[in-house]
């Protein structure tokens, strides 16, 4: 039960990571094709929870918005906790 537990909150936790990343994009009206180096279908896995970024892809993710990496990654701890959407 715990274990199920754990497992759950952790999906949860990842669930909320993809929306950010996803609520970042949208708010900055980029497309999944327009992040260079990342394809649409590896974008929208990652959006979807079902992959989670590596440190590359975040770099190009975090170009792609003209953000830093540690400019990115705040912003999606904020989004991820609910208090960065607009």
């Amino acid at each position: 039960a715990v274990r199920r537990q754990q497992d759950k909150a952790t999906r949860d936790e990842a669930k909320q990571y993809a929306r950010a990343i996803r609520s970042l994009r949208v708010d900055r009206k980029l497309t999944q094709s327009d992040i260079p180096g990342v394809t649409e279908r590896q974008l929208r896995r990652i959006e979807q929870g079902k992959s989670h970024p590596r440190g590359a892809t975040l770099r190009k993710l975090a170009a792609a918005h003209n953000l830093s990496l540690d400019e990115y990654m705040r912003e999606l701890a904020k989004r991820s906790k609910g208090r960065g959407r607009k």
